[in-house]
Parts: structure tokens; C-alpha cells; sequence
């Protein structure tokens, strides 16, 4: 059942909103000492071997198969259904991350994008935990951001997500796989182990997290854009303080997971 836009928009509803986030935060210093105290780092981890060659050329074949792929079916007249949207836009993201996995594979540094094998299940582990920690910040951001959406569109934000789930049909278990693992891998592998790791040399930690996280959720459209950010800063903070890629992997399958259930039920 949709709520009400106007429903959204009152005083008491936005203060406990406001205490939401609060509690979200204080919180967020647990996930903190969480993340530093299960994988403690003796130095900080070395960039990865992809240079700036790898990472435009990645964006620019992602970014040339969108496009040709947009046209064709815009030529053509093909509509494709859920499932085959999303399994077309995990494909476009593995040509994307091609060149930076291939450089690192080949100069043997894969861990430098923190594809730490040995303490996958680790981080797994300590990915769930954190997003359970955070879980009130992001909860209480989402409902902020509709109401601040409400209050200047009059409309409640809608998530292509959203659309994808009313109308997959049998396709459901498919497109949860998707969003849930391959997707949320593809993307961690290419903004928290490629992109974020390349930007530190340049704009330091701090502004190589905020600057993955603008791209990050521009590329999620302006509905999604500020619960995506928020998401993303946490991502990037988990990526930073434990080295492990499977740490913002796990942080981000659970979001997803959870959303698609709670947007399965509101529709």
C-alpha cells in the first residue's frame, strides 16, 4: 500500500526522522570500531596497479555500450523485461571494470583492489554486523529524503527498483540475484576497489570517499541520488578502514536485499 505524500510532511513525523539519523550516527561509531578492531591494518593499503589509461578506457566502453545498446533498442523497438535489464546492465559494468581487473591481475595486485581471498568470509561477517549498526541511519535518511522530496516535488521519490519488481513477474528470483550478488559485486569492484583506491593518490582519502560516492549515486538517478550517497559513504568508510572489499559487498547485498523485500511488499 502507498502512504500518503502528505503524510510524510509533519512536524512530529520529521522529529522522529531527525532522532532516527541521530541514533544512526552514534551507532556508526560502533560500526567504526567494529570494522578497525576485526581487520586491523598496519599500514595504509597500497593503490591499485591501474593507471589512468585503464580507468577511462573502462568508463568510456562502458559509457560507448550504453549507448549503442540504447540505440539499438530504441531502433529496433525491442522491449526488454526486468530480468534482461538488469542482467544487461551487470554486463555493461563487467566491461567497464575489464581493463582495471586485467591490469591487476597481470601485475599480480589484486589485493590492492581488496580482493582479499583469505578474509572473505570475514568480511563478509563484518559487513552484515555493520549494516545491522547502521541500519537506523539509513532507514532514517530514506525517510528524510521523502519527506525533503515530498516537500518540493509533492510527489513521493519512486526507485527504478520499484518498477522493475511490479512488473517482474515470474523473472522475481532472477532479478533478486541480480540486485542482491552480482550487481552490488560488480559495483563495489569498480567504485570501492578500482575508483575510490585510484582517487586517494590524488584527493586523499576523505575527498577520494566523497568523490566515489557523488559518481556512485549520480549514476542511481535523482530519486535514489541521496540515500545512495549516504550508502555509499558508508562503503567507502568500510572499504578504507578494513582494506577487504567483501566488507562494503556484504554492507551493500544486505541494503539491497532488505529494500527489494520492504518494495515487494509496498506494491
Amino acid at each position: 500500500m502507498q502512504p500518503n505524500p502528505e503524510e510524510l510532511v509533519s512536524p512530529l513525523l520529521f522529529l522522529l526522522t531527525l532522532g532516527l539519523m541521530l541514533f544512526g550516527l552514534g551507532l556508526g561509531v560502533l560500526a567504526i570500531q567494529l570494522i578497525q578492531g576485526r581487520h586491523p591494518q598496519s599500514e595504509p593499503p597500497l593503490p591499485p596497479a591501474v593507471g589512468r589509461r585503464e580507468l577511462f578506457v573502462g568508463l568510456g566502453l562502458f559509457l560507448l555500450a550504453s549507448i549503442i545498446v540504447a540505440g539499438l533498442t530504441e531502433a529496433v523497438g525491442v522491449e526488454l523485461d526486468a530480468s534482461r535489464q538488469l542482467a544487461l546492465s551487470a554486463a555493461l559494468m563487467a566491461v567497464a571494470i575489464y581493463p582495471a581487473l586485467r591490469s591487476s591481475i597481470a601485475a599480480d595486485r589484486l589485493d590492492a583492489l581488496g580482493w582479499v581471498s583469505p578474509g572473505s568470509g570475514r568480511g563478509l561477517r563484518t559487513g552484515i554486523m555493520v549494516w545491522f549498526l547502521l541500519m537506523p541511519l539509513f532507514f532514517g535518511f530514506n525517510l528524510f529524503w521523502s519527506q525533503a522530496w515530498v516537500f518540493f516535488t509533492g510527489d513521493l521519490p519512486v526507485q527504478d527498483v520499484k518498477d522493475l519488481i511490479s512488473t517482474s513477474g515470474e523473472g522475481s528470483g532472477i532479478i533478486f540475484l541480480l540486485v542482491v550478488l552480482l550487481i552490488p559485486f560488480l559495483e563495489e569492484l569498480l567504485f570501492r576497489g578500482v575508483l575510490l583506491n585510484s582517487l586517494r593518490s590524488r584527493f586523499g582519502t576523505a575527498g577520494a570517499i566523497g568523490v566515489s560516492s557523488l559518481v556512485f549515486a549520480a549514476l542511481h538517478g535523482p530519486a535514489a541520488s541521496g540515500p545512495i550517497f549516504v550508502l555509499a559513504l558508508a562503503m567507502g568508510g568500510a572499504m578504507v578502514l578494513s582494506g577487504n572489499l567483501f566488507v562494503p559487498f556484504a554492507l551493500h547485498a544486505m541494503n539491497n536485499g532488505v529494500q527489494i523485500v520492504l518494495l515487494s511488499f509496498s506494491t
